[in-house]
């Protein structure tokens, strides 16, 4: 690899890939703290159901244990559904550069155009870039 390529790269690291990288961190940390709000309004709302019945049936030793695996398997759903499945999901650099460039109409595309030219740089095997 060149010396200008090597140059393009590091620029392209500190200039490009570095806020993307902070900006998919940011992302998931909202992503995060919707999820444990959703599960901890679930936990509260369960709790509360559990009490009321429990309070208005006076449910045995039996009956009880069955409405806490109920709860714990609705926790575990909301759990899954609230958490697990939006932190799993990849977000690629090019749907955060797409973000960037809504988020900064004044950037007209750019974020998303160099994303998208690196792409294509790292794929063509005479770019300069590869060098």
């Amino acid at each position: 690899m060149s010396s200008s390529a090597e140059q393009l790269d590091a620029r392209l690291e500190r200039e490009l890939l570095a806020p993307l990288r902070m900006l998919r961190r940011r992302i998931r940390l909202y992503i995060l703290v919707d999820g444990l709000l959703w599960f901890s309004t679930a936990v509260v709302l369960a709790v509360l159901a559990q009490m009321a019945l429990d309070w208005n049936f006076r449910f045995s030793v039996g009956q009880r244990g069955v409405i806490s695996a109920l709860v714990v398997l609705y926790w575990l759903w909301v759990g899954y559904r609230r958490l697990y499945e939006p932190l799993a999901r990849p977000l690629p650099e090019d749907l955060l550069a797409g973000i960037a460039d809504r988020a900064h109409p004044e950037l007209c595309g750019r974020v998303s155009a160099a994303v998208e030219l690196r792409g294509v740089a790292r794929e063509t095997p005479n770019s300069a870039a590869n060098l």
